[in-house]
């Protein structure tokens, strides 16, 4: 029966920790350093800003019911030292009828703290609470054959609670950080002898960054971030950008798992910036080509108030 061969397929995925979902998608932006709240709690606030992210992926492109993602993050200083932050995060994935055939949502909350350390040296950590929800709703699969029992079978879904923390280390021109984006909570939960339970239970990741002034016009940022989930191997990515500071960035980034970036920051006006991303590379093997496009828009708003001694540019 091809629907429950489908079916056992998205049971492995989640039995992988979402890693096919979840590793492509939520914690593995392409734009990660510019969405760096939604990887490293410890992040919310660093800018004295307040500010606004929403994000939209389409992975593998062309492919019937291939992941779709979404985001909204909100961060902002609320005292000189501390700051607030919370995110949601979806991700569905399969064919649809009535709906998505696999749904994974991911809410939190943070709180950090900034301490400036030397007059051009802080120290940032963060704390996230959250809950992951999954809801598998094998009832909405298409059939290929008519009458296929496999359609009729039972729909899965589960809560647990998530916890996440990080640490930063920054000054005006680098940064240097490592956070665990989530740990979830749950037990095991066995469908047809896979772990639902083992659903990306926990993120290690590591990253770091420095920029180079050219001149007083033009800049070269240099980022390069590890991502691992529980049971896979490391992802490593590596991208440089070209920066016109208060205008636009455009960057070019490589990965470990044969596939490449390009990056786009520009800004609209005194408040919005558009953001943009296209992925492409090879999936499973150096036959099946891809390709995912990411379009972002962040909202911005500067605190002139609240701002340390020596504010941290580099971000």
């Amino acid at each position: 029966m091809k629907l429950r061969m489908i079916i056992r397929a998205l049971l492995i995925c989640l039995s992988m920790g979402g890693q096919l979902v979840m590793g492509q998608q939520a914690n593995l932006l392409s734009n990660y350093d510019l969405f760096s709240s939604m990887q490293n709690p410890a992040y919310n606030g660093l800018n004295r800003r307040m500010q606004l992210d929403a994000v939209s992926r389409i992975q593998w492109s062309g492919i019937p019911g291939s992941p779709l993602y979404s985001a909204v993050s909100f961060q902002s200083p609320f005292h000189k030292s501390f700051a607030t932050g919370a995110n949601f995060q979806s991700i569905e994935m399969g064919r649809f009828k009535k709906a998505s055939p696999l749904r994974l949502n991911l809410l939190s909350g943070d709180i950090a703290f900034h301490k400036q350390i030397s007059n051009k040296l802080f120290l940032s950590t963060g704390l996230r609470l959250g809950v992951f929800s999954m809801d598998m709703r094998i009832s909405q699969l298409i059939a290929d054959e008519l009458g296929d029992p496999a359609q009729f079978g039972n729909d899965y879904n589960f809560n647990a609670p998530s916890i996440g923390g990080g640490i930063m280390l920054s000054g005006e021109h680098f940064y240097l950080g490592a956070s665990v984006p989530h740990h979830l909570i749950t037990r095991d939960i066995l469908v047809e002898n896979i772990n639902l339970g083992y659903n990306a239970r926990r993120l290690l990741s590591l990253n770091l960054g420095f920029d180079v002034p050219i001149n007083k016009k033009l800049s070269f940022k240099f980022t390069s971030q590890m991502k691992q989930f529980t049971g896979l191997s490391p992802l490593w990515e590596v991208n440089g950008y070209l920066v016109v500071p208060d205008l636009i960035m455009l960057g070019y980034g490589i990965r470990s798992n044969n596939s490449n970036i390009v990056l786009t920051q520009l800004k609209l006006n005194e408040y919005f910036w558009l953001i943009y991303a296209y992925d492409f590379g090879f999936l499973l093997g150096d036959q099946n080509r891809f390709s995912s496009t990411e379009f972002g828009l962040s909202y911005r708003l500067n605190f002139e108030k609240q701002r340390v001694k020596k504010r941290n540019r580099f971000y």
